[in-house]
């Protein structure tokens, strides 16, 4: 009877452990805050460009994050470029194909401009979200704006990164909806033609899943002990036998 009961929970076990790894694979990272410090983002998916394939610098592409946070239904991006010469703002957009059918402009899809104006003293960063039918025309459906950059200062990171975040509700999607994207750069808000891309053809293709937090996975692990034993001594019992 003991070793039936101890096979029973140890292979238990094994399976919380297994969904508990699954389950928190982002959440072993920092959690995202948007304030212009960028450690937080060690470790998040990211692709990276060639730095020095473009110019002018300010325009040069060098990476692109993206992340969520546990429970907080936002999809966080940051940005990073060249040590720009001279001018140091920069504009960039990033366009989502909210149902990754290969049609950006639908009213439902979404383009975000982000406007990266940095000075000595902080990193100011303005977003605008627009409808993926009138990219950077009209009313936006939203605006924000924050000192969420690099300030401006010496190399290797003066002026080269920002972060920020847009809402589910923004952007018309939901948690587990995949969405399809790609950033921009350009030497004006109002261009249609890029300088600098990331990736350098194509999408990227990703689900935002706010990863469980800690207590709903403590529910989640604590079900699965329960219902693998009680399987597992279903399985054992043989009518008419005594334990």
């Amino acid at each position: 009877m003991r070793k039936i009961l101890g096979a029973r929970l140890r292979h238990a076990l094994a399976l919380a452990v297994f969904l508990c790894l699954v389950t928190t694979k982002s959440s072993l990272a920092a959690n995202i805050v948007v304030d212009g410090q960028f450690a937080d983002w060690a470790g998040k998916p990211n692709l990276t460009d060639p730095a020095g394939d473009v110019t002018p610098a300010r325009d040069d592409l060098t990476a692109f994050y993206w992340a969520t946070n546990p429970g907080d239904p936002t999809t966080y991006f940051m940005v990073q470029r060249s040590f720009p010469v001279g001018n140091t703002k920069g504009f960039f957009h990033i366009f989502i194909d909210t149902n990754c059918n290969g049609n950006y402009g639908e009213a439902t899809d979404r383009a975000i401009y982000v406007t990266f104006d940095p000075n000595a003293l902080v990193g100011l960063t303005a977003l605008d979200v627009y409808p993926g039918n009138s990219p950077g025309a009209g009313v936006p459906i939203s605006t924000n704006a924050g000192n969420w950059g690099d300030p401006a200062g010496p190399a290797p990171n003066g002026s080269t990164r920002t972060e920020f975040g847009v809402s589910f509700a923004n952007l018309g999607i939901s948690a587990n909806q995949q969405i399809c994207f790609w950033l921009g750069s350009y030497q004006n808000y109002d261009d249609v033609t890029f300088v600098d891309r990331i990736p350098g053809t194509g999408d990227i293709t990703w689900t935002p899943i706010p990863a469980l937090d800690y207590p709903l996975l403590a529910v989640v692990v604590g079900g699965v002990v329960v219902v693998v034993w009680k399987r597992k001594a279903f399985a054992g019992w043989v009518p008419g036998r005594k334990a």
